[in-house]
């Protein structure tokens, strides 16, 4: 299995906070304290699921960088 470059790991970062931000202002909104609040904690819950994960199946598919 190949192993997942620095960069592939920033690209798969990436890719998960832009898609955990249009999420979280889907669930919860733009405006209030609240909603970034709780966006915020969704958004670092996604990074904690999915950043590793995404980053070795890109490398696994080849998608390096």
């Amino acid at each position: 299995m190949a192993v997942p470059t620095p960069n592939t790991r920033l690209v798969a970062h990436g890719a998960v906070g832009i898609a955990g931000g249009a999420v979280a202002v889907k669930f919860f909104g733009k405006t209030g304290l609240i909603a970034f609040i709780a966006g915020f904690v969704l958004v670092a819950w996604l990074h904690a699921q999915f950043d590793a994960p995404l980053a070795k199946g890109m490398a696994a598919v080849g998608l390096q960088f």
